[in-house]
């Protein structure tokens, strides 16, 4: 597997989510990006990727040395043998996560959730071995949206001591970056919308690079 960039922007890690383009992984690289998503799976999404289209981007981030998100909503186990067959280094679950799924991947898992969600459904996620990192999200995920960060600071501190990945969504950008940060202290800043062109789905390298840049500028 290859190593992605260990302190991203500014000592912060970053996490695209939604790309469409092969080149997209060299843009990331340019500014120094950790990890990068794909929708698979999911044609309810505007961001929803082919496998075939998929596989390409995952080579191409993989080639960069930043870690491929397949980003899933209730995958079964066919689809997440697909993925792994397409050489995706991360395993990204919204929705439901089936027994038979999390048992016979060999990909560790981003699981997402919600703050509306139980206490107990999160003590379940924290005790599962090949949930690398909890993504906690907005209630409709890739909706832009941001949420009550006060609110959520008990399940945060849940995720840290039990040693994963805390990787915080929701409405972030280079306008409150600097705020969520602050407030929750997440492992990796996750952005979608934020980083779009306007009324396309494509990324633009101009909002990527305003986001590292007020990382690199702000964060010390």
């Amino acid at each position: 597997m290859s190593q992605s960039k260990e302190h991203g922007a500014g000592g912060q890690l970053i996490k695209v989510c939604g790309l469409s383009r092969e080149e997209d992984a060299a843009m990331l690289s340019r500014h120094g990006i950790n990890f990068g998503g794909v929708v698979l799976f999911f044609p309810k999404s505007k961001r929803n990727q082919e496998i075939t289209k998929g596989e390409k981007i995952a080579k191409a981030l993989n080639q960069e040395g930043i870690k491929s998100v397949a980003v899933t909503v209730s995958p079964n186990k066919e689809q997440v043998e697909a993925i792994e067959a397409a050489g995706f280094q991360y395993l990204q679950v919204h929705g439901e996560l089936a027994q038979d799924v999390y048992e016979t991947t060999s990909l560790p898992v981003i699981r997402a959730f919600n703050q509306d969600a139980t206490e107990a459904a999160l003590d379940e996620l924290l005790n599962e071995t090949k949930v690398a990192g909890i993504l906690l999200d907005a209630k409709e995920p890739g909706s832009g949206v941001a949420f009550s960060w006060k609110e959520a600071e008990e399940i945060v501190k849940k995720i840290k001591a039990a040693g994963k990945l805390f990787f915080l969504a929701g409405g972030i950008g280079a306008g409150n970056v600097k705020e969520a940060i602050k407030a929750l202290s997440p492992d990796v800043i996750d952005v979608s919308s934020s980083v779009e062109i306007e009324g396309r789905v494509e990324k633009s390298e101009a909002k990527i690079e305003a986001l590292t840049l007020r990382l690199k500028t702000e964060m010390h």
